[in-house]
């Protein structure tokens, strides 16, 4: 919508009136009639009964208008013609939760209240004039709730007992009563016979707004059931009425992508914790950052901590348990494809000088994989050589992490929330406990993870092997988990003691902004737009399931098929491995051989897929066939 036009008629007009429904205000729905819908859901929710309101609330609005000797009937004549199988009682309940609703999912047109301030701040009077069935006393409501405040006065067809739509009968009484010309009044609406060609009938100037797409950029309920199509809709329509349209591109995708998933593990965790009663939950570091600020949101009432930990801050305290370098290495559960010794060394802390590597033949840049590493003599022979030192030390941080424990309280039943994968920190951290003999009885609350269930572990959704879908899906996109999830500071390597209170010892942050992007900013601004989403629809789905499919559906949709202009923004973002490497790696050679490689290669697979393919469908169809290939495997 072309605005600064739009600003300049107005500026030759004396007067500008407005339509309201789809004009100043948006419904964070797919459809008026979906109100309907979701009045079902509550008031069954809330009676405990299963009626057919939605039913019924359409007939009776074509019964009213079928008895009713006006042209437009109003909210009270509609529930006057409702089903006699409902109590007085009920109807009334039933009427004032509709409203309630209308209150709740009605959301300011964004353009438009640019447009309606324009107003106000040049000093034209502002009129509104609606078809609808509520009183201007109901819809003043709904327009003062979303700051429409300096309009003269509210017209209703159903109050005038004549409408805009035939023959714009309700635009010539107004002009009456407020003794205008038509020549001085613009109408401002969206459709095009009742507020542009019936205006104009009447005399007066028009101008039809476009209604834009009802849907954000990566909506797309394929896959859904049935059941969980209505919330994803509303979800996506909130999200495209509600996400602020003057930020950057980085924010809006954590807008719409991450700030359903944060929603969705909020609201379940919160529901994991009220289940089994705990007073307190530790969000371990980095993963808990964000996921952290959420549940402070929703649930400001139950005590919630930040916990500097990390695999390699609770693996060091119980190396000095290990027989051999086998050991050492099987309490880090993933291990990259190829890593370097040096790699290896900063796991587990090792400060090792060069003469001593030359000393058994190695170098900090030797590459390994996890195999070759635990086989290679040179490797154990270094390690035997160093054990004294490695034990020292972790006999050291293991008084310093009781320390920190007993600090900040982490005992008893306590609800642990990480990001899960491999489970590295859960198994150290068991192993710990129980050499220690620590009073802990914790829950494990994971994003997701990739390995099976156990009766303390509760999985957001689970990536292992018994759901194949989760699975498939991070095969192609696991990365912008992890950047979602990145705390701005570094990983804790261990604990030290400062004015007699333990701190964690933090490693550098990663990101130093040498790179082609800045990392950090990117994710400071996914972190925010997510956090944007959350914070203002949290009250409008506060009493609604999202399930997992739900809270995906927008980051799959964004990971699997993203658009040229995302790869374009997101290509360059180097993720951490062994190194800093691109999400998507670039062809050193013209050859088809090389073009594979650095595809299987990139860490965002469909990225790099559709870097070459060009076609979102396309990338569609290669996931699909993915999955069954491996389902059926």
């Amino acid at each position: 919508m072309d605005l600064e036009k739009l600003k300049l008629i107005i500026s030759k007009h004396d007067v500008i009136s407005f339509d309201v429904f789809d004009t100043l205000i948006k419904r964070n729905l797919g459809n008026n009639k979906d109100v309907f819908r979701l009045l079902e859901c509550k008031v069954n929710k809330l009676l405990g009964t299963s009626k057919k309101i939605y039913d019924a609330r359409i007939a009776a609005e074509a019964n009213a208008r079928k008895r009713c000797t006006y042209r437009e009937v109003n909210i009270d004549e509609i529930y006057e013609n409702f089903d006699d199988n409902y109590s007085e009682n009920e109807k009334n309940l039933i009427k004032k939760m509709e409203l309630e609703i209308e209150l709740l999912v009605c959301t300011a047109n964004q353009e438009l209240q640019e447009i309606y301030n324009y107003c106000v701040s040049i000093e034209k009077p502002i009129l509104i004039i609606s078809d609808m069935y509520f009183s201007a006393s109901d819809i003043n409501k709904i327009l003062e709730k979303n700051d429409y405040l300096h309009h003269k006065i509210v017209y209703s067809s159903c109050d005038e007992r004549i409408t805009k739509w035939e023959q714009g009968l309700l635009f010539k009484k107004v002009l009456e009563k407020e003794r205008l010309l038509p020549s001085q009044v613009l109408h401002i609406g969206n459709d095009k016979n009742a507020d542009f060609k019936k205006a104009k009938m009447q005399g007066l100037s028009a101008f039809l707004i476009d209604e834009g797409e009802l849907f954000p950029t990566y909506y797309d309920e394929e896959g859904l059931f049935s059941q969980e199509i209505f919330t994803y809709n509303w979800i996506n329509r909130f999200i495209n009425n509600n996400m602020p349209i003057k930020e950057n591109d980085i924010f809006k995708i954590g807008y719409e992508v991450f700030g359903p998933l944060l929603l969705g593990f909020t609201k379940w965790l919160a529901q994991q914790v009220e289940q089994k009663n705990l007073k307190k939950v530790f969000f371990f570091s980095r993963d808990g950052y964000i996921l952290k600020k959420a549940f402070s949101l929703y649930c400001p009432n139950i005590d919630s901590k930040y916990f500097y930990i990390s695999r390699k801050s609770v693996i060091r305290p119980i190396l000095q348990y290990d027989k051999s370098f086998d050991d050492m290495v099987k309490h880090y559960k993933s291990w990259d494809k190829s890593f370097t010794l040096e790699y290896v060394l900063d796991r587990f802390c090792i400060t090792v000088d060069d003469v001593v590597l030359d000393k058994f033949k190695l170098a900090r840049q030797d590459r390994f994989n996890i195999d070759t590493l635990k086989i290679d003599q040179r490797v154990e022979s270094l390690f035997d050589f160093i054990k004294e030192q490695i034990f020292s030390d972790s006999k050291a941080q293991a008084i310093l992490i009781q320390s920190y424990f007993h600090q900040e309280q982490f005992y008893g039943n306590v609800g642990i929330i990480d990001m899960g994968a491999g489970c590295s920190i859960e198994f150290a951290l068991k192993y710990y406990l129980k050499q220690e003999n620590l009073d802990v009885n914790p829950f494990y609350f994971y994003l997701h993870s990739a390995i099976e269930e156990n009766t303390t572990r509760n999985i957001f959704f689970d990536s292992g092997n018994k759901t194949k879908p989760y699975k498939v899906l991070l095969r192609f996109c696991y990365m912008f988990l992890e950047i979602f999830l990145t705390a701005p500071h570094g990983s804790v390597k261990g604990y030290q003691v400062i004015d007699n209170k333990v701190e964690p010892i933090l490693a550098d942050f990663e990101y130093i902004g040498d790179g082609k992007v800045d990392e950090k900013y990117y994710i400071q601004e996914l972190q925010r737009g997510a956090l944007s989403f959350f914070e203002s629809s949290m009250n409008q789905f506060f009493d609604e399931d999202i399930s997992t499919n739900i809270a995906l559906q927008n980051f799959k949709n964004f990971a699997i098929t993203p658009t040229l202009e995302d790869i374009k923004i997101w290509k360059d973002y180097r993720v951490i491995l062994d190194e800093l490497r691109p999400l998507i790696l670039s062809s050193k050679a013209s050859s088809f051989e090389d073009s594979i490689n650095s595809i299987k290669n990139s860490p965002w697979l469909s990225g790099a897929i559709i870097e070459k393919i060009k076609n979102r469908y396309l990338m569609k169809l290669i996931f699909k066939f993915y999955y069954l290939y491996k389902k059926y495997k």
